[in-house]
Formats: C-alpha cells, sequence, structure tokens
C-alpha cells in the first residue's frame, strides 16, 4: 500500500439521506470511490469537528460509499433495510464528535489515538482530500494535520461564488467562504479546479489576500456514464414545444428571466411553448422574491417539478427543444454538459464559465435581457428552426468531459506533490 488517504466525508454523510446528489455531491462521492478502488491507497474517512479530526470506522464508510453509489449513481431505490442502515450511520456520525472535542478539552490533542496508531506504520504519503468546501474554518487544524501528522493537503475549489457575488447568497456565507479559501490558498499544498474561471477567481482571491497559493491544477467534471446511453423513444407529452431549465431556485439561478421572458410570450398571444422548472425551493433574497409563487401561479404554461432524479431528468431533457441557463454566475456547467452529451442544444448566460463548459456549442444571452430570451424561445420552438438547426450542429464538436481523464490529471498532479515528513 503505496499511500494514505484521509479523506474528509463529513459533507457526504451529511447528506447520505438526500434522494438526489448535488453537483458537489456527485464530485464527492466520485472522489471517494476513486480512492476506494485503488488498491494502492488506503483510505481512512475522517471529518472536522470544531479544532479536532474525527475517524469514521472503515465499515461505515464503505457502506456509505455503496449505498450512495447505488442511489445516485446506478439510480436505483434504496430498500428500507438500506434506509435504516443508512440512518444509523448519519446517527454515528453526528454522535461520533464528542470523543475528539472530550479529549481536545483534556489533552489538547486533535487527532485520535486510534488514528495515529494506524499511521505510525505507514511508508508512503498521507494525503488530506476535501473536494466538498464542508468545513475548512479552523486554521490551526490544518497546520497540525501537516505538522503533527505529515499530512499533504489538498482542497477541490469549486467556485468563489460567495465572495465574487455575496449578493446572491445567505447572509454571512461569503465570509465563511472567504475563510475556507485563505486555507486553501495558504495551507493547501496542491488545489483541484473544476474550470478555469474557478482558478483565475481563485488567483484573483488569493492576490488580494497577500498568500502565495499551492500549486493547481484545472479537471473537468466528468459526465456520469447514463447520460450518454441511448434514450428509449417516447411518445411526446404534449403538442406544444418545452423547454427545460434545472438548477434551485436561488438568485444567481435567475429563474426571473424566465419567468419574465414568458410574460413577454404570453402578452404576445399565440401558443406559448411550456417551461418545466426542475430544481427545489432554495433560499430568498430581493433578486429572487416572490419567483416561486410566481412561477407556481403561471400553470401550465410554466411547470415545477421541484428535484428530480437523474432517469427523470434525462426524459425531461429528451422531450424538450433545448435547455435554457440563466445563471447570473456559476463556476461550471454540470446541466450544461449533461444536455450537450445527450445531444440537446442550450440557451444559456453569456458568463465566463459556460464559454468554457459549452465549448462554444450554445447559444449566449444576456441573462438581465428577457425580450432576447422570449425571442430566442419562439426561434427554437418552430419545427425545423434554422437557430436550433445551427446550434445542433455546433454540439457535433463537443468534446464530452470523462471521470477517467479527470483522474488521470488528479493522480499526475498528486504524484508531483513533495513527500511530506
Amino acid at each position: 500500500m503505496s499511500r494514505v488517504v484521509l479523506y474528509d466525508c463529513g459533507r457526504l454523510m451529511a447528506r447520505a439521506k438526500s434522494a438526489t446528489p448535488t453537483g458537489i455531491d456527485r464530485v464527492d462521492l466520485r472522489y471517494l470511490d476513486h480512492f476506494l478502488n485503488d488498491p494502492d491507497t488506503r483510505v481512512i474517512g475522517v471529518a472536522q469537528k470544531r479544532d479536532a479530526l474525527a475517524v469514521y470506522a472503515d465499515g461505515d464508510v464503505r457502506a456509505i460509499h455503496g449505498l450512495l453509489c447505488k442511489r445516485w449513481l446506478d439510480r436505483a431505490p434504496m430498500t428500507r433495510a438500506e434506509a435504516r442502515a443508512t440512518r444509523r450511520i448519519y446517527l454515528r456520525g453526528k454522535a461520533m464528535g464528542l470523543g475528539p472535542k472530550i479529549v481536545q478539552a483534556l489533552t489538547g490533542a486533535r487527532f485520535p489515538a486510534s488514528l495515529r496508531r494506524r499511521l505510525v506504520r505507514v511508508e508512503g504519503p498521507v494525503v488530506y482530500v476535501n473536494a466538498s468546501h464542508k468545513g475548512m474554518t479552523k486554521p490551526a487544524l490544518f497546520a497540525a494535520l501537516r505538522d503533527d501528522l505529515g499530512a499533504a493537503r489538498v482542497f477541490f475549489v469549486h467556485d468563489l461564488i460567495p465572495i465574487d457575488f455575496p449578493e446572491y447568497v445567505r447572509p454571512g456565507h461569503d465570509a465563511k467562504h472567504a475563510v475556507r479559501m485563505r486555507i486553501a490558498a495558504g495551507q493547501g499544498d496542491l488545489a483541484i479546479f473544476n474550470s478555469d474561471y474557478s482558478r483565475d477567481r481563485f488567483a484573483a482571491f488569493a492576490a488580494r489576500e497577500g498568500i502565495d497559493p499551492p500549486p493547481g491544477v484545472v479537471l473537468h467534471i466528468g459526465v456520469e456514464p447514463h447520460f450518454f446511453a441511448p434514450l428509449p423513444q417516447v411518445e411526446d407529452r404534449d403538442t406544444r414545444p418545452t423547454f427545460v431549465t434545472v438548477g434551485t431556485v436561488e438568485p444567481r439561478k435567475n429563474l426571473r428571466v424566465l419567468l419574465d421572458a414568458w410574460d413577454i410570450l404570453r402578452a404576445r398571444g399565440g401558443a406559448v411553448p411550456q417551461l418545466r422548472v426542475i430544481g427545489k425551493r432554495g433560499w430568498v433574497t430581493a433578486a429572487n422574491d416572490g419567483d416561486f409563487e410566481r412561477a407556481a401561479s403561471m400553470t401550465p404554461d410554466v411547470v415545477m417539478l421541484d428535484r428530480v432524479d437523474d432517469g427523470r431528468l434525462m426524459d425531461e431533457l429528451a422531450h424538450a427543444r433545448g435547455l435554457l441557463f440563466p445563471s447570473f454566475t456559476e463556476g461550471w456547467g454540470m446541466p450544461l454538459v449533461e444536455a450537450a452529451v445527450m445531444g440537446l442544444p442550450a440557451i444559456a448566460s453569456d458568463i465566463p464559465a459556460f464559454h468554457e463548459a459549452a465549448q462554444g456549442c450554445a447559444t449566449l444571452l444576456d441573462p438581465a435581457d428577457p425580450g432576447a430570451w422570449a425571442d430566442a424561445v419562439v426561434a427554437w420552438a418552430v419545427p425545423e428552426s434554422p437557430e436550433r438547426a445551427a446550434a445542433l450542429a455546433r454540439l457535433a464538436g463537443f468534446v464530452p468531459p470523462r471521470w477517467d481523464t479527470h483522474f488521470d490529471g488528479l493522480e499526475a498532479a498528486l504524484a508531483r506533490l513533495p513527500h511530506v515528513d
């Protein structure tokens, strides 16, 4: 066994009861899956508990990995026994911070003796990996990971949206995320980015903070294999064209511009395409106050579907004329890429991440111009639309990002890490 990976499972354990994964969840699970399936890696599941590190039982880590792969990747329902097992593991994870808290209060130790014993005979490198942004608020803990355990620290940076656009997040989240990014920039030994845009924003943040950041590598997020599978032929659910938008109803996802566009279409008279909104209700600020209720009042022209699993998502995309993605900002653009893999063209915001994720295949519009969105929807809705045909033609050149390529790049980056004693 050539290395030990201290994998931060805190988010996966907290999210284990969720029926569907977020984008961060997908990355987090894929990273755990990669390390657990590497014969040269010993995985120890850990979680941050205040200023200490707690350790999960190996059986719990492997059990949650298997259950979440079944639920989120294989899209298979959990049995009642599996649901009960998930809850037991979740509750053990919630309770396990008590031990490290007591030990730290009595001795000042940040790491349980059981973890130190497991690392005594390790000859290869020890690497702490956090792929979820979970925690990352205690600089002293991350200093001790290196100084006391000799561990290199690897952080996946998904985005800096709370820092760059605090108006789109919950109050106080900008300051909390700034602490996380200071730790990643100042104490990380390697940073992984999902896009050039995220890397550039991280570099700008580090420069403002006067921090010399660690080496970094951009690794685009892979597409799950089932999005490549051909879909069965199904009858249309409606005679009118449909468009799909995917994302939590939160300020930066900008559902409002689509609702404004649909109001324009309704005011013009005649047939109106249907907008199908896939995403749970999120937090509310002035930027989206009342949008959820407004959308619900616009049926049947606007249909709210809440969060759905990948099978239902693929079915919705298969019926649609196009994906609509009007975000004000993103770190990447997972729904954009998934739709492209399925051969569905997209109308999206003209923002840096979408230039990168769409590879020039999407039609990009001003996210603050509902008239432009209304005009594009009308143009794409008609049979034999030349605008949509041109978008479909561009998709022929789309190169899907794949997980095997992602992890090849990760291993190359990890191999360049200096050994930490």
